[in-house]
C-alpha cells in the first residue's frame, strides 16, 4: 500500500498561503518542544516569524524572530544566530527602524565570517544596503562604532557592499 506523502510547510507558503504553513509550524514548534529539541524549537520559532511577517504582522514576527535568537545563542548555534539576527534586521527594515537594523545585519554578518559560513552575507549585505540608503554611508559607520563592532570591522563588512555597487555601475554602462 503506498503512503500518502504529507505536504511540507513550506508549500502552502510558497503557494500564498502562510495560514496554513502557520498551522504546521505550530505543530511542528510543539513537538520540538515535546521532545526538547531546541534547535528545532528555534527554527520553529523563526518560521512562524517568517510566515507572521508575511502576513503583515512585524510586531508578531519580531517577537517570534527574538525567541528564536535567543535559543540559537544560547545553544551556540552560528547559523541559527547569523539567521536570528538577520531575520530581525529584515523586520525592523519593514518597520522603517533603520537604525536599529544596522546593528543586527552587522552582527549577522560577524557571526558568518567567524564561523566560515556560506550562506547569508548576500541577504544581510542587502540590508545593509537598504539602510545605507536611507541613512547614509556616515550613518551605518557610526552606528557600526555604536554596536562594538570595531573600525576594522566596519571595512571589512562595508567593502562588499562598495564592491556590489561599482560591478552594478559598470553593468549599467
Amino acid at each position: 500500500m503506498k503512503r500518502k506523502r504529507l505536504p511540507s510547510p513550506i508549500e502552502p507558503s510558497a503557494k500564498g498561503n502562510p495560514g496554513t504553513a502557520l498551522k504546521y509550524y505550530e505543530a511542528a514548534l510543539a513537538i520540538h518542544r515535546r521532545i526538547g529539541h531546541k534547535q528545532g524549537v528555534a527554527s520553529a520559532l523563526g518560521n512562524i516569524g517568517s510566515t507572521s511577517s508575511a502576513r503583515g504582522k512585524p510586531d508578531k514576527a519580531l517577537k517570534y524572530y527574538e525567541a528564536a535568537l535567543a535559543i540559537a545563542r544560547g545553544i551556540g548555534h552560528q547559523p541559527g544566530t547569523a539567521s536570528g539576527l538577520a531575520n530581525i534586521g529584515r523586520v525592523l527594515i519593514s518597520m522603517g527602524k533603520y537604525e536599529q537594523a544596522v546593528p543586527k545585519f552587522g552582527e549577522a554578518l560577524a557571526v558568518i565570517r567567524a564561523s566560515g559560513l556560506a550562506d547569508g552575507p548576500g541577504q544581510v549585505l542587502r540590508g545593509l544596503v537598504t539602510c545605507e540608503d536611507k541613512l547614509g554611508r556616515q550613518r551605518v559607520e557610526g552606528l557600526f562604532k555604536e554596536a562594538g563592532l570595531g573600525v576594522d570591522t566596519i571595512a571589512n563588512q562595508l567593502k562588499p557592499i562598495d564592491q556590489m555597487r561599482q560591478e552594478m555601475g559598470r553593468a549599467g554602462k
